[in-house]
This record gives structure tokens, sequence and C-alpha cells, in this order.
């Protein structure tokens, strides 16, 4: 059952966890939902690619050279994607530590009544 953030009190070390826990759950969840439909696509057009430039050699419509050049245009979209990768981890770990950090806050000021949010 989800945990309402705005109202929860924690009694011990494991509520906490548990209410991290889900935050973090679906924050990682949400950030995924966003990408995957950049990354799928992008993914898809690299292997369709790939597989007619293998399909055109084999055909006899390409040369050995004029494969090697589609390949090194695959190889650098293949070294954006990757760099495209890169940023979205460090995006995702970025607004993950934020969620964290809002939640615990959070989650002292439902216990104690002080605000710490002017932390963040």
């Amino acid at each position: 059952m989800p945990i309402d953030i705005a109202t929860f009190r924690p009694r011990n070390a494991g509520d906490f966890l548990n209410a991290l826990l889900q935050v973090a759950e679906g924050e990682l969840r949400n950030r995924w939902t966003r990408v995957e439909g950049d990354l799928r696509p992008y993914l898809q057009a690299l292997a369709q690619a790939a597989a007619r430039v293998r399909l055109k050699l084999a055909s006899g419509e390409y040369t050995q050279q004029d494969a090697d050049f589609a390949l090194h245009g695959q190889e650098l979209a293949i070294n954006q994607f990757i760099q495209y990768s890169h940023l979205v981890v460090y995006a995702t770990a970025q607004s993950l530590i934020n969620a964290l950090f809002r939640t615990v806050s959070q989650l002292i000021r439902n216990s104690t009544g002080i605000e710490l949010s002017w932390l963040f």
C-alpha cells in the first residue's frame, strides 16, 4: 500500500527506510517511463539500419567499402546514444537524490514539526 509522504510519520528506522524505498522506486519508474519513449525507437532504428547494411552487402547492392562507410555512420550514432544514456543516468541520479532529500525533510517535519526544506 502506498505511503502518503505528506502525512506519514515513521515510528522507527524501518518505517523511514520503507518510505525512502517507495519514493525511490516511484521516482525511478517515472524517469524510466519518460526516457523509454526516446531510447527504444532510437535503438530500433540502429538495429534496422544495421540489418539493411547486412542485407545490401549480402545482395551485392553495397560494396565492402559502402558497408564500411555506412557502419562508421552507425558507429557515430551509437556513440551519440551512449553519451545520451550517460546524461540520462546523471539526470536520473540527481532526480532521485532530490526526491529522497525532499522525502527526508517531509518525514522529519511530519514527526517533529521542524521545517528543514530550507536546507535543500
